[in-house]
């Protein structure tokens, strides 16, 4: 059977394919398939990061062939990740239950479910695959597609890991106690910039950059 490769190198790509499933390709990211499925099953090969909206079919389910791990579903909206310095590809579900699972002859199957709003890891080394603990930024998987970010009562020090990883930047909390703040907030389309000024204003926090640095520190009395 014939293959079709989609590619999106420095901007991400949308595709619809023939059986109706969207896929949206982040940046450096290769998703291969056939030109026409098999009677019992849908499979692709991705390589990188995509994000899936699949039709519903019990008969035919989908199954995606990601570094050695497996994804499997009849119809639900998720998001796959390769994380290949780290052994690992990561599956959070936007809605719907996919299953997570590993392939070899050395061991039986090891599989992990995974429902609405839940991120598992599978290591490809191992085989293991687990639910790490939810921190309140399983949404902000996505962040890469819709430019959102949702932080629903996350301690500071996790926000600002996650900012410095998305903007490669460094914050720096002052304080330990800075660290166990709960920040609840929302941010479409922002800058950083914007970002660290709303963080700050939500706290009554001092702000203060220096160059790709951020310090945030209590306001002195």
């Amino acid at each position: 059977v014939d293959k079709v490769t989609l590619t999106a190198e420095n901007k991400t790509i949308t595709d619809t394919l023939h059986d109706g499933s969207i896929i949206k390709l982040n940046q450096n990211s290769t998703l291969s398939f056939p030109e026409k499925f098999e009677k019992h099953s849908r499979n692709v090969q991705l390589s990188g990061e995509a994000f899936f909206e699949v039709e519903h079919d019990d008969k035919q389910p989908f199954i995606i062939d990601v570094a050695g791990a497996h994804i499997k579903v009849l119809g639900t909206s998720f998001n796959v990740k390769e994380l290949a310095e780290e052994h690992s590809v990561q599956v959070y579900v936007q809605s719907g239950i996919v299953q997570l699972y590993s392939l070899t002859e050395e061991r039986d199957t090891l599989s992990l479910i995974i429902k609405e709003g839940e991120t598992g890891i599978l290591n490809t080394e191992s085989g293991v695959a687990e639910m790490p603990d939810d921190v309140g930024l399983n949404a902000n998987e996505i962040s890469w597609m819709n430019d959102t970010f949702v932080f629903d009562g996350v301690r500071l020090d996790y926000v600002t890991e996650f900012l410095e990883n998305y903007y490669a930047i460094k914050i720096v909390l002052q304080k330990d106690t800075l660290s166990e703040m709960l920040l609840t907030a929302s941010f479409k389309n922002d800058n950083i910039d914007e970002i660290m000024e709303v963080i700050a204003g939500s706290f009554d926090l001092k702000l203060k950059k220096e160059n790709s640095t951020y310090y945030l520190d209590e306001v002195e009395n």
